[in-house]
C-alpha cells in the first residue's frame, strides 16, 4: 500500500483486503501471474 515500505509477499490461492481511496503496486516473479480484483 502507497506509504508502507515492508513488502508483502502472497502465495497461490492467498488473498489481501485494500482499503478503500488507496493505491498499491504488484510485483510479480517469472512466473505467469493472475490477479482478479473485486469491489465489493
Amino acid at each position: 500500500l502507497k506509504g508502507e515500505t515492508e513488502r508483502k509477499v502472497f502465495g497461490a490461492g492467498e488473498s489481501y483486503d485494500v482499503p478503500g481511496n488507496s493505491s498499491f503496486e504488484i510485483e510479480v516473479s517469472d512466473e505467469p501471474y493472475h490477479y482478479i480484483c473485486h469491489f465489493g
